[in-house]
């Protein structure tokens, strides 16, 4: 269960993705967040709540046009995903499988190469280059998208944290990643144990109170501009299967790594 709720909330993106999109839009100046009085407007909005929503269908028409490129981008991103897990799982079944060849301690990509030398033996080079050039901008993006969720997100809740200048949560946030990153590879542990942790933190337990923070989301707006009743279902039902998912995937490693 861990690992099959891992590919789906992945697919699904990962929920920094939905946390940071609305300061991702301020960062760049896009919409009424180039607007000089930014601040006032966001003060303004923050104490009256989603009051401050027009109720006009005009008003509520332009709200919903505005939502067009993330739906768009968050979609297609789903999708491009979605494709590529499944070729992957497919191209794992017909090559692998047959080979025995399962990932395991320090050799987690390696076995892949067989798909690759399927096509042509040229390709063999070419998906380790791809694979150094995705390592690489994941190490170089992580620091930034952490520092980004932890203030946009806590930042939310504790007004301390809102008028914490980023670069000072940056820091904070880079020294205990390096810190931690430290320690653990001093303790010795397996890639794929950190690759367990972080998926049952993130694409597990994570998924699933983002999709209760949706449905608390949607429950505080007014009607006008709470999801459709399809959407709100399969909301409902995905955070219960997560649910599921998250409290299994809990068990499963409490027993893995801590039982007996």
């Amino acid at each position: 269960p861990l690992e099959l709720a891992t590919l789906f909330g992945y697919i699904g993106g990962g929920m920094s993705l939905y946390v940071v999109y609305a300061h991702w839009a301020a960062l760049h100046g896009w919409g009424m967040s180039s607007s000089p009085q930014i601040e006032e407007i966001r003060d303004y909005a923050r104490d009256r709540g989603p009051i401050y929503l027009s109720h006009e269908k005009e008003e509520v028409r332009k709200a919903n046009k505005h939502l067009t490129t993330i739906r768009w981008d968050i979609g297609l991103g789903a999708f491009v995903l979605f494709f590529v897990s499944c070729a992957f799982l497919v191209a794992g079944a017909a090559v692998l499988h047959p080979r025995h060849l399962l990932p395991g301690g320090y050799v987690l990509l390696s076995h892949q190469k067989a798909i690759w030398e399927q096509l042509s033996p040229v390709m063999v080079p070419v998906y380790y280059v791809t694979i150094l050039a995705a390592l690489w901008g994941t190490l170089y993006a992580i620091p930034e998208l952490y520092a980004r969720v932890n203030h946009e997100f806590l930042g939310a809740l504790f007004p301390t944290i809102r008028r914490t200048p980023y670069r000072k949560v940056f820091l904070y946030v880079g020294i205990y990643i390096g810190v931690v990153s430290v320690f653990v590879m001093w303790t010795g542990m397996k890639p794929v144990t950190m690759m367990d942790i972080a998926a049952m933190i993130s694409t597990n337990i994570g998924i699933m109170l983002v999709c209760y923070g949706v449905l608390w989301l949607n429950a505080s707006l007014p009607r006008e501009y709470r999801m459709g009743k399809v959407f709100l279902v399969g909301i409902i039902i995905t955070a219960a299967i997560l649910t599921l998912v998250s409290a299994v995937s809990v068990t499963q490693m409490w027993a893995k790594y801590l039982g007996n």
